[in-house]
């Protein structure tokens, strides 16, 4: 479902902006934007793992030191994914 809102979305801005892809008009903001993906999006999902071995960890009982290890990963993630997107996010 949401994998078909953001297509959707997209479909949407790009008719709108008469574009062919995103951030066609903006070139140097495409190209940063393009520069960073592989980063954020390796850091999202570290994000997305350390999330769900958070959220999963009573299940698996994990000692304190490694929750403590976990939310401070998500804590980075966090912190790297908001500095990687910067004014685009």
């Amino acid at each position: 479902m949401v994998l078909g809102e953001l297509r959707l979305t997209r479909e949407w801005v790009l008719k709108i902006t008469g574009s062919a892809w995103p951030l066609q008009n903006r070139r140097v903001l495409g190209r940063a934007v393009q520069l960073r993906s592989p980063y954020v999006d390796a850091l999202s999902l570290i994000q997305v793992r350390a999330l769900s071995a958070l959220r999963n960890g009573g299940d698996e009982g994990l000692s304190e030191a490694t929750t403590d290890q976990l939310r401070h990963l998500l804590l980075l993630t966090v912190n790297g994914v908001s500095a990687g997107l910067q004014n685009t996010g």
